[in-house]
């Protein structure tokens, strides 16, 4: 199997774990969704479609940025539940 073929194979468990940490992180800490979108290096119109499951397809390489911002701002002792 090929690189894209294993990045691509991996995104629908990354998918759910990325919004789960997203939710945990705004209703926990009641970030503001600008201060994460620039903080991530994303957009906060791709941010907002992203939390409200807009999306069919995200782009692996944003979800990726996302999941990497958040699991570096989320204590390790919370990653879990999220």
């Amino acid at each position: 199997m090929d690189q894209a073929a294993r990045t691509f194979s991996h995104e629908p468990q990354w998918l759910p774990e990325t919004h789960r940490l997203l939710d945990t992180y705004l209703e926990t800490w009641q970030i503001p969704m600008l201060q994460i979108a620039r903080e991530a290096g994303l957009g906060f119109d791709w941010l907002r479609k992203f939390r409200d499951r807009q999306f069919q397809d995200p782009g692996i390489c944003k979800v990726e940025r996302l999941r990497a911002y958040l699991l570096t701002q989320i204590p390790p002792s919370c990653r879990k539940s999220a």
